[in-house]
């Protein structure tokens, strides 16, 4: 379904090459204590206003959040949820996701860079919009293969 809607704002997705890098990790979803409440702009935001219009977040719109090591702005990128076996496809206009694990066991959110320097882990490798993870059928917190 989404995969249809997506293109809608990417004509030339058919076009689109087979997958060449896959990770595996966890998903996490954006949620407002995240800050990234609709309204606010996406960190890729010119990419965002190119490829869909607006450069601000939309629940609806099928984007994801990954840091720069992994895809580049404006890749589109295949999720594979591993327990459902849902997938589906969505852009990377966003940087993240910026969760932490801490040594005590408790999590939270911390700007770029926070979180490793003070004694912490990353948790997950891609942060899905609310569409995304409900076509994925993810629980907020899932393992997923995503491939670009």
């Amino acid at each position: 379904m989404l995969e249809k809607l997506l293109c809608l704002f990417l004509p030339c997705l058919p076009s689109v090459s087979p997958p060449s890098v896959s990770v595996t990790g966890i998903a996490t979803t954006y949620y407002k204590g995240d800050g990234f409440t609709p309204g606010k702009y996406f960190g890729c935001w010119e990419e965002a206003k190119r490829l869909l219009g607006t450069p601000k977040f939309r629940d609806d719109l099928p984007t994801v959040a990954m840091r720069s090591e992994h895809a580049k702005c404006g890749s589109v990128v295949r999720i594979t949820h591993l327990k459902s076996g849902n997938r589906t496809l969505a852009l990377v206009v966003d940087r993240g996701p910026f969760g932490c694990r801490w040594k005590n066991g408790s999590r939270s959110v911390e700007p770029s860079g926070g979180c490793i320097p003070q004694g912490g882990k990353r948790i997950a490798l891609i942060d899905l919009s609310p569409v995304i993870a409900k076509e994925l059928g993810s629980s907020g917190f899932d393992k997923v293969t995503v491939s670009w």
